[in-house]
């Protein structure tokens, strides 16, 4: 079974906190006083960025803004045993920040070892990094096979979230440029007999294998055998059917709007047309369950975002439906246009997202739920 923050006992605990620095602070900063109004001594926040090669400092100095109290920087290296025995000298309190753990090789190579060294500096182990949780990192899961662990309150909130029963029918919009992942959640999407939207670099890539459009560059061979397998003719599954392209994607050369077959191929499909979005729209308006991964066009240029903005405010007008959101592309462009706020739910995870609501099964949450390795002795610290 797995925990919630609010279900174990947190007095005087060293609590290992893992957030993803890539996610905005704010949100974990429930998770974080309340760890600290229920009295945990110290808490350290294990964290990772996406270049190896970033500093962590700079989230010290934000937490020291948001919490208003003291927050201390570790720089120094995590391989060997200098903090552990820091920390047992010094016996400190309060918010310790470590350095970004993406630097550690052995972090991305899930490595045992590596994880049962960083366990060695707490005992208790809280998860509020739900957007890493298809990660196979060591800190992820394997440190919480050495402690009693939970998971933090968003995270918890997104387990909630996701994967109650949702009301039918169920319309995913699948975009972006995550090709591998959204394929996986097309098909994952389309066995269980939900519609899908497809539009953006998806949509370009599954149309030029089927040979219904021109393009570049050709995709991997597994993303091949994926877009083989769907078959253009299922009903549920909706490509576009006029298109905005361009010779390049400034926003400074000519644009038009495109059937398929009339794309040439000096251009690139940069948005979805308006007989698509209208399209698109009375699926939206019959969903009693809308789901959300990935913008439609190349929304970066402001030329392009037509047909992400104009199926945004479907949704958000289909005022009966559950509406979940995910992916930071997505989710920035909801909050740049002001309609963030009218989904049901925002989810911090873009492709966690997706392969929890298709009931995928994710590595963070499976160890959540395993039992305790007994190499744990309840150590106190």
């Amino acid at each position: 079974m797995i925990r919630s923050l609010t279900q174990v006992n947190i007095a005087q605990k060293t609590v290992l906190l893992r957030l993803d620095f890539e996610v905005p602070l704010t949100e974990s900063l429930p998770t974080l006083q309340f760890l600290l109004e229920h009295k945990a001594r110290l808490v350290i926040i294990l964290g990772s960025l996406n270049d190896p090669q970033a500093s962590a400092q700079w989230v010290a100095v934000r937490l020291r803004d948001l919490l208003k109290q003291p927050v201390y920087f570790w720089k120094e290296s995590l391989t060997g045993t200098e903090l552990l025995s820091k920390l047992r000298e010094t016996r400190p309190r309060g918010v310790l920040v470590l350095e970004n753990l993406k630097a550690y090789p052995s972090e991305r190579e899930n490595d045992e070892n590596f994880g049962r060294n960083l366990a060695q500096l707490g005992n208790l182990y809280v998860n509020e990094a739900f957007s890493l949780s298809r990660y196979r990192w060591a800190s992820l899961t394997q440190t919480p096979k050495f402690l009693p662990r939970a998971t933090g309150l968003r995270f918890f909130q997104e387990m909630k979230m996701l994967t109650f029963k949702k009301p039918q029918p169920i319309v995913f919009i699948s975009g972006g440029v995550n090709i591998l992942s959204s394929l996986n959640f097309i098909k994952k999407a389309l066995e269980q007999g939900n519609d899908v939207l497809v539009g953006g670099k998806i949509a370009d890539v599954v149309l030029r294998v089927k040979g219904l459009c021109p393009g570049k560059p050709w995709p991997s061979d597994e993303a091949v055998k994926i877009i083989n397998s769907l078959e253009l003719t299922n009903l549920k599954l909706h490509f576009p059917i006029d298109v905005v392209v361009s010779p390049d994607y400034s926003g400074m050369a000519y644009t038009r709007i495109s059937a398929l077959a009339k794309v040439r191929k000096e251009e690139d499909i940069l948005d979805i047309g308006p007989s698509t979005v209208e399209m698109f729209g009375q699926i939206i308006e019959k969903a009693k369950t809308i789901i959300w991964h990935g913008p439609l066009g190349f929304c970066e240029q402001p030329t392009f975002n037509h047909g992400t903005k104009e199926i945004a405010l479907a949704v958000t007008k289909n005022t009966e439906a559950y509406k979940i959101v995910g992916g930071e592309q997505t989710v920035n462009f909801l909050k740049e246009f002001g309609l963030a706020s009218k989904m049901s739910f925002v989810s911090t995870g873009g492709r966690a997202m997706m392969d929890l609501v298709v009931g995928e099964k994710l590595p963070s949450l499976e160890v959540l739920q395993t039992k305790l390795k007994s190499v744990y002795h309840g150590k106190k610290n």
